[in-house]
């Protein structure tokens, strides 16, 4: 069984989708990779197919296609990504020492996020996100699928990005154990 299943939610993500997939690649025989499109016109599908995803459609919004990926999961735990994101390799080797862990108290957690390229807006943007690192405008992306279970995943209803930041106000309240990973993700 896979420790770890990752989602990746996909709308004409072919210029991302490899990038993001082969951020796992040194444990690929520890993760499931899901991806979850909403009806792409681009090679988005077979790029991920081709490299061992799994690849189901789904839309019209993105809540529709992350709950349809932790549903189908098979992993204990779901890490929910956008196409659009690197995972580096340190970030990697931790989340899957904590999946390991069997001991391990927490049952989400947050990612800090780098944004990348040159000049002041991306450093402002980086120095503006360290203030969220912990909080639910920085959203869980890591959880234990008994969270996402116990929540009933992200809201259905809400479109324009908000889902994120409600599922985190929804986790808190039940008094998840949350934390903050040490490594960061590409964003």
């Amino acid at each position: 069984m896979k420790k770890l299943s990752v989602i990746v939610t996909t709308r004409n993500e072919a210029a991302n989708i490899a990038n993001c997939l082969h951020s796992f690649d040194e444990v690929k025989d520890d993760v499931e990779l899901i991806v979850v499109d909403n009806s792409s016109t681009d090679d988005t599908k077979a790029i991920a197919a081709g490299l061992g995803a799994v690849v189901l459609n789904q839309g019209p919004e993105r809540c529709a296609q992350r709950n349809l990926g932790w549903r189908t999961a098979g992993a204990e735990w779901v890490l929910v990504l956008d196409a659009d994101m690197i995972v580096p390799p340190q970030t990697v080797s931790e989340i899957i020492s904590l999946v390991e862990d069997g001991v391990n108290p927490v049952d989400a957690y947050w990612i800090p996020e780098i944004r990348v390229g040159g000049g002041i807006r991306v450093k402002a943007r980086n120095f503006e996100r360290s203030f969220y690192d912990g909080t639910w405008i920085d959203a869980l992306r890591l959880f234990r699928r008994t969270v996402l279970e116990k929540t009933g995943g992200y809201d259905e209803n809400l479109v324009a990005a908000f889902e994120d930041w409600d599922l985190d106000i929804r986790v808190l309240a039940l008094g998840v154990k949350c934390e903050v990973l040490k490594n960061s993700l590409i964003h």
